[in-house]
């Protein structure tokens, strides 16, 4: 299942701002992630919601106890369509593409982001005949591979990360746990309301 990362989202519904304030499990992150109807604040974002909920996973005070955390924080802002992500586990907006027995959904949801132009590059591969192995692979080429991934073919067993494009949103990342005052002078520059508590920081 993975470790625990804080994750926060701050949106509009019915005219209201909201911030949902959650402790989650890391694995099923970057897989959500790629689903068009998270980016867009559909159905799969408030599925993702919801089940924060249901497992008592939404904080209250998200900034009060990041050093809980495992492995850091992601906050998402579908109002100014912008990411701050300080955490050691996932990059948002890249998504590591692996071969396994059931990616049936990966596929589906990564040909829609290719559809609507969401995804701007594509690149790696590491099998053994993989004519684009370590190379950028057209948008075209990857969308005609897809069949042949998703069957597991052996020259297509490896890996593939994609690259979420640049407008879906601006993405402010690094690798590394979070720090009080970069953290709270990006949500006060972004609105947020949560709390902050210095105290609970690692500064790196």
């Amino acid at each position: 299942m993975g470790g625990e990362i804080f994750i926060g989202v701050r949106y509009i519904e019915n005219n209201e701002t909201k911030e949902t304030l959650m402790l989650r499990w890391t694995n099923p992150f970057p897989h959500r992630f790629i689903h068009p109807t998270f980016l867009n604040q559909g159905k799969e974002f408030y599925k993702y919601i919801s089940e924060a909920k249901k497992d008592n996973k939404d904080v209250p005070l998200l900034l009060d106890n990041v050093q809980n955390s495992e492995y850091g924080i992601i906050l998402i802002d579908f109002i100014h369509r912008k990411i701050f992500s300080r955490n050691t586990y996932a990059a948002p907006g890249k998504f590591l593409l692996i071969y396994h027995s059931d990616m049936k959904d990966n596929i589906n949801a990564i040909k829609q982001l290719l559809k609507r132009g969401m995804i701007k590059k594509v690149y790696g591969g590491i099998g053994k005949k993989d004519p684009v192995k370590g190379k950028n692979i057209p948008l075209d080429t990857f969308t005609k591979m897809l069949p042949d991934i998703l069957k597991g073919k052996d020259m297509y067993r490896g890996f593939y990360n994609i690259l979420l494009a640049d407008n879906v949103f601006n993405i402010d990342e690094k690798g590394t746990f979070p720090n009080y005052n970069e953290v709270k002078k990006w949500m006060k520059r972004h609105g947020w309301t949560s709390e902050i508590d210095k105290t609970t920081f690692r500064d790196v």
